[in-house]
């Protein structure tokens, strides 16, 4: 018997084989997919209204694309040999999955029309914090940086169409300038006059790029936990993650990048104090620590979700490595938060020119130019439950009661709501003071979570063995679980949100949270539920409901209770399997 045979025939070498080929069909079924989707671009293109675009059949291929990919995981995570032929097989799945969406229009997504502008207006030179995209097209600016804008704004047909597809474009931007430096630089390979079609595939490529880098990095972190190499389906082939990314161009995957390699810097101290406790270790761990302070503060200055989990990584770099190593990681983030925040923070929102009557010039419905990042974070939802629930139970709404569209889940009577809306506007400046009151306790909920987890981290790892990788698999998990609570409490839980926790879903030890991102796809069919409103309504419990109110008082809920059901029922097995255990019971 040769070599070749008696490697053929070992125990499992035919089960992986078939476990391969079946990860192989998984592959080509969701990369027909994703084809599909994209030789369908000219149904949902920007120009084809939400009432004859195919927004049910495309969110259907996703979701049953994100079953698909289940079924992927399943395969990869019980091979057992052939590692290197795993690997080599996901990333490259990975990379034709996010090729075949490149060239794709963002399907219900404009986004990346406010990216490529700002990326226009910062590669000129001018800070896109100053004028909104309004002001450039409609208002008579006299300022030297007004008119470069005027000019820029009419200068081509393609960044014309540009600047007029920007959402909200009475709002100055709100992304950091991290992000900001990653558009000029897309915008800066994109000559001005070439067509809409090459800026929008430039800056897909340039934004997926940063996304491949992170399934790279999960790659390497689970090489290095000796975890199993096919948990990096979770993120690399979720059909989620090619749609935000490759597809509709979300600018979250720079931070997320910069977040992934921050965490592994963490990893890495972690393990090398366990392992080798001494002078010489400290001394190169420090270095690693420094470094994720800065590559946390360059995520932070391109959006600012990675400061979650500053106290996390300041508790276990504290107890790792004492408080020394803890106040040089603080000397890091800080300072280099404030020099990559600093032009953000310098640059003021101008206003339009008046006229001699003191009213702005230009388009009537440019008032003033509203700075992006505060009006989102006090007055923006969409999608949410959680905190639906908390603001819908304090704001005062005049809509008779039976009307349309009120929400069913409430518990507090109107004269109560009434009589706190009173109050507060007496102690608040204007404004809805129910989303404030309702920010504030989901803030302190997400911090009342945030601090158990962080207690729960460490004393696990006091209470552990001394060298393993229980201690970098838990502060991964840690990481997850705080960023999975925030997006479970914001007012705003777009899709792409849940992109900033899937990397480090592979290292959850609940794999009820692999049902988020499938379900999260319902977010889409709002677009369609829209189309519907004033021609069908539904009644639930003496509430009726029509168009986008259908979807926000009633599909919500399941799109977000299914998978979190899931997630208690696997932990409440779980713990039931611990305590047999510890009982010496089968």
């Amino acid at each position: 018997m040769t070599a070749a045979d008696q490697d053929r025939s070992l125990p499992g070498k035919d089960s992986d084989s078939r476990l391969l080929t079946g990860l192989a069909i998984s592959g080509g079924i969701l990369l027909a997919g994703y084809l599909s989707i994209t030789l369908m671009g000219d149904e949902y293109d920007y120009n084809v209204p939400n009432t004859e675009r195919p927004i049910v059949l495309v969110t259907s291929i996703y979701f049953g694309m994100s079953l698909v990919s289940l079924a992927a995981l399943w395969f990869a995570t019980r091979i057992e040999s052939r590692k290197r032929c795993l690997v080599g097989m996901v990333l490259g799945f990975a990379l034709l999955f996010r090729l075949s969406q490149l060239g794709s229009p963002p399907f219900q997504e404009v986004d990346l029309y406010r990216y490529m502008w700002d990326g226009k207006v910062a590669a000129n030179g001018i800070s896109p914090y100053t004028f909104s995209p309004a002001e450039a097209r409609f208002s008579n600016l006299s300022t030297d940086d007004g008119k470069r804008l005027d000019q820029l704004a009419r200068s081509t047909p393609s960044i014309q169409t540009i600047v007029s597809r920007v959402h909200f474009g009475d709002y100055t931007t709100l992304y950091p300038p991290v992000s900001q430096f990653v558009f000029a630089v897309a915008m800066k390979l994109v000559p001005d006059d070439a067509s809409v079609g090459m800026h929008l595939l430039v800056m897909k490529s340039v934004l997926t790029a940063f996304d491949f880098g992170i399934l790279l990095v999960v790659v390497r972190l689970l090489t290095c936990l000796g975890k199993h190499a096919g948990w990096s389906i979770v993120y690399g082939w979720s059909p989620l993650v090619v749609k935000e990314f490759a597809n509709s161009g979300h600018l979250d995957s720079i931070a997320e990048l910069f977040m992934m390699l921050a965490l592994w810097a963490i990893v890495v101290v972690i393990r090398n104090r366990r392992a080798s406790p001494g002078s010489g270790t400290l001394s190169r761990s420090n270095g690693l620590v420094a470094s994720a302070g800065a590559l946390l503060a360059l995520g932070f200055g391109a959006k600012l979700f990675p400061i979650l989990l500053a106290p996390l990584f300041l508790a276990v770099i504290k107890s790792v490595q004492g408080w020394r190593s803890a106040l040089l990681f603080l000397a890091a983030f800080i300072p280099v938060s404030a020099a990559v925040m600093m032009p953000m923070l310098s640059s003021p929102a101008a206003r339009p020119d008046e006229d001699s009557s003191g009213q702005p010039m230009g388009s009537p419905s440019v008032e003033v130019s509203k700075e992006g990042l505060t009006s989102f974070l006090s007055a923006w939802r969409m999608n949410d439950l959680a905190f639906s629930l908390v603001y819908d139970n304090l704001r005062v709404t005049h809509q008779p009661d039976g009307a349309v569209d009120e929400p069913w889940c409430r518990f507090t009577t109107r004269g109560w709501r009434h009589r706190l809306n009173e109050r507060l506007g007496a102690w608040l400046p204007p404004g809805d003071q129910a989303f404030r009151l309702a920010r504030v306790i989901t803030l302190a909920t997400w911090m009342l979570i945030a601090g158990l987890v962080i207690a729960r981290f460490l004393i696990s790892t006091r209470n552990g063995p001394e060298s393993d990788n229980g201690a970098p698999t838990r502060f991964l998990e840690s990481g997850f679980l705080m960023i999975a609570a925030f997006f479970c409490l914001l007012p705003t839980q777009n899709p792409w949100y849940w992109t900033w926790a899937l990397p480090l879903a592979c290292f959850a030890g609940n794999r009820g949270w692999l049902l988020v991102a499938p379900m999260l796809f319902m977010y889409y069919l709002r677009f369609w539920f829209e189309t519907l409103d004033g021609t069908f309504f539904f009644r639930i419990g003496g509430f009726e409901y029509s168009g986008a109110g259908l979807f926000d008082y009633v599909v919500v809920w399941p799109e977000h209770l299914v998978p979190l059901f899931a997630v208690l029922v696997i932990s409440r097995v779980k713990r039931s399997a611990d305590r047999c255990r510890r009982h010496g019971r089968v």
